[in-house]
């Protein structure tokens, strides 16, 4: 894929992007029920063999650094529960401590180990009742030399708030786990593959979750420095007591182009065929892809859009899966001691009947419009961060939300 190894870097934020990046949509936090369909969720994917053989270099054992530090945050919700007629407001503060180890943070070793650990104490100003505690871990290996790069992965997230598609408050928990491999097996020739298994369990009643497994098998061609295409073939099944089992292939042309440090496009485009175990066993054939796009228009300014496609089967309407489409754009800009961001998601959710309903469920509409302001103090340690954002939803439930937050980290 790649005409020399200085190229590696130049590619590692879109190499092996595959048909769906979720990070920046998905971290709403309305949209909890679509993280199960992420098969990347710590952003790992890259297709960047080194500049060594492969070789595990384990002799002199894996040194490392770790990274402490505790955020607070308060929040205002003028609908916390996303009623379409009784809206409630909610103050919440969360108190967050969190503990990162690196093995290598200074990067270039040919191998590398990173775990961390967060839990969240987070508590309500009129649903005390709703006090508790979420926690995240994550693990991550990687491995690579000149030609092969080979990235596991497993995370675990307990969660809890409004969720858009469960239509209210709930708590869960998911969890991640998957490989990723990349091969160079020509100069301008690479070859990629993912496996990734994600299953999300809801403690509240009425919601269920689900599972699903991701394969996918892959090339790139390097055409010159800034393109490169290839084919992509991906399998999914995922399965819910909503549902039972339904199973999609895909096959995809994807491309990269890359115009100095300036302009970053990826992106993808292909049909999937569809079918179902359960009801009517229908099948369905349709178009799928992404695109990722990123604009550094000076170095005060940049631009970035993310459309993505994810299929989850419902948690609280039996029969009916969720094919879902995000679109973001983002407008950053840059200032000497901080950064300020402008932008706007869009969701819809499709919803498509795979087995016998006894009503018919409309699709759901999403805006959010949101800015925000980040800066840091004291050498780095201290950050501040504030966010306001407004959404709207139409659909089967049509409410609106403001929520206003500030918060605090420290580094230790």
């Amino acid at each position: 894929m790649f005409t020399s190894p200085r190229n590696f870097e130049k590619w590692a934020w879109i190499a092996c992007l595959g048909p769906l990046i979720y990070l920046a949509p998905v971290a709403h936090a309305q949209n909890f029920s679509l993280q199960v369909a992420n098969p990347d969720p710590l952003g790992l994917r890259s297709v960047i063999p080194g500049t060594d053989d492969l070789d595990f270099g384990l002799t002199n054992g894996i040194k490392g650094a770790f990274n402490c530090g505790i955020a607070a945050n308060a929040e205002y919700n003028s609908n916390f529960f996303l009623s379409d007629k009784d809206e409630k407001s909610e103050f919440s503060t969360n108190l967050t401590p969190y503990l990162n180890y690196r093995s290598d943070p200074e990067g270039g070793a040919k191998v590398s180990l990173n775990a961390s650990y967060s839990p969240m104490l987070r508590a309500y100003l009129h649903n005390s009742v709703l006090n508790g505690v979420d926690q995240t871990g994550d693990v991550s290996l990687m491995v690579q030399g000149t030609k092969t790069l080979i990235k596991s992965y497993a995370v675990y997230s307990q969660f809890s708030g409004a969720d858009r598609l469960s239509g209210t408050f709930v708590t869960g928990t998911i969890l991640n786990g998957g490989v990723q491999a990349a091969y160079q097996v020509a100069p301008r020739t690479s070859l990629t593959a993912l496996w990734s298994a994600a299953m999300s369990d809801y403690d509240t009643a009425g919601s269920v979750g689900s599972n699903i497994y991701t394969a996918e098998i892959g090339g790139y061609w390097s055409y010159s420095e800034r393109l490169s295409f290839g084919p992509s073939i991906r399998y999914i099944v995922a399965d819910s007591a909503n549902i039972e089992t339904r199973d999609s292939w895909s096959v995809l042309v994807q491309s990269q182009y890359l115009l100095g440090e300036r302009i970053r496009i990826a992106g993808s485009l292909g049909l999937e065929y569809a079918s179902n175990s359960g009801g009517d066993q229908k099948s369905t054939v349709g178009p799928t892809g992404h695109l990722m796009a990123r604009y550094e228009i000076n170095p005060r300014w940049s631009w970035s859009n993310f459309i993505n496609y994810a299929m989850v089967p419902s948690p609280t309407d039996a029969g009916y899966i969720v094919n879902n489409l995000s679109v973001s754009s983002s407008l950053d800009r840059n200032f000497t001691r901080g950064a300020a961001q402008f932008g706007l998601d869009y969701n819809l959710s499709n919803y498509e009947s795979v087995g016998v309903v006894t009503t018919n469920r409309d699709n759901e509409n999403n805006v959010n419009v949101f800015i925000g302001y980040q800066r840091r103090f004291f050498s780095d340690r201290l950050d501040f961060n504030s966010k306001v954002s407004y959404g709207v939803n139409d659909g089967a439930t049509s409410w609106t939300q403001l929520v206003i937050s500030t918060g605090l980290k420290v580094s230790f």
